[in-house]
């Protein structure tokens, strides 16, 4: 499972990379869903899906990766998660839960030493170098940071559009869009009253917002430009702090990958964060698989060998793949 605030993917599938059940689902965030009945309502509506579309019951899979946001960030979390999931997965061979990091961390590159940023609804750093040493840096949640996350940029876009609507700043593209998006024909300040009960508590309509930039940046709007490039220089930041924690070496270049749905946007945010690594001995990659094939990636560890599991994990990407394209 790779969980998030925005969304739930999961997987099952066999040693061979065919899928027996993969479905996506709503957010899967412990403090978003409020307490422990709703997580524990959430994730066994998710499991059980997903169990009943296999057609297999718990105790026939071997071991199972949670990837799951807040793990280890709440301190409640390692007691009511650890037995909530355990009881969903009665007589699985091993159940794994990490934070949703890891399963980033280990689909980027297949599990091999590297860092991977994770720019999503949130931003966290997460790596493991080649003497198996980890570090996460970030995300310390929406309210204070996640600095370089969808939301980030979401909350900023809006600030924008709020002094440009007010006169603090001269108005573009961003204004028109935003006022389009929210179908505010009358007057502007009317958004407070019309919408903020749709942002309060809700992370996920924070980084919708992103989308918003994301068009504005498009249309040539250059006070986006200078906000990507400002999400570009935290995440390297992360990538720094992580570099000092960690112990690659000199010699070879560290090898850098990413996740999440900023990096939706390509080279919007991929060509400034090169630049701010350009004076780094760092090799910037394109993920291998995805986080939920990162699971299960994390998952086969224990059983397969390396070559196997490359060819499990390729056939898994290609069949994902094609539901997608099929879906579209």
């Amino acid at each position: 499972m790779d969980g998030g605030s925005t969304k739930t993917d999961i997987i099952i599938a066999d040693e061979y990379g065919c899928i027996m059940a993969s479905t996506h689902n709503s957010g899967s965030n412990y403090s978003s869903l409020g307490c422990e009945l709703n997580f524990r309502c959430a994730m066994s509506l998710f499991v059980g899906e997903d169990l009943e579309i296999a057609g297999i019951m718990s105790a026939q899979i071997t071991e199972v990766t949670f990837g799951v946001p807040t793990y280890g960030e709440v301190e409640e979390t390692k007691v009511t998660m650890l037995a909530i999931l355990h009881e969903l997965m009665a007589g699985c061979g091993k159940v794994n839960i990490a934070n949703d990091a890891v399963v980033c961390w280990a689909g980027s590159l297949a599990g091999k030493p590297v860092i991977n940023i994770v720019a999503g609804t949130g931003a966290i750093g997460f790596g493991i170098d080649q003497h198996g040493n980890q570090a996460r840096v970030g995300g310390w949640s929406t309210y204070f940071s996640d600095e370089g996350s969808c939301s980030w940029i979401g909350i900023r876009a809006m600030t924008r559009f709020f002094k440009q609507s007010d006169g603090r700043l001269p108005r573009t593209v961003l204004y028109d869009i935003f006022k389009e998006h929210f179908q505010l024909v009358k007057k502007d300040i009317y958004f407070l009253n019309n919408f903020m009960g749709r942002f309060k508590n809700n992370k996920a309509e924070y980084a919708k917002m992103q989308f918003l930039a994301y068009q504005a940046y498009q249309q040539g709007d250059e006070s986006m430009a200078r906000l990507y490039d400002s999400a570009a220089w935290e995440l390297s930041e992360m990538v720094r702090a992580l570099i000092r924690n960690l112990h690659f070496g000199e010699q070879e270049p560290v090898l850098i990958s990413y996740s999440g749905g900023l990096f939706k946007t390509g080279e919007t945010i991929l060509a400034p964060l090169r630049t701010h690594f350009s004076l780094q001995n760092v090799n910037l990659l394109v993920p291998a698989y995805a986080p939920n094939v990162g699971a299960i990636i994390y998952s086969a560890r224990s059983y397969l060998p390396t070559d196997w599991i490359t060819a499990m994990a390729n056939s898994l990407t290609a069949l994902l793949n094609a539901e997608k394209t099929q879906g579209e």
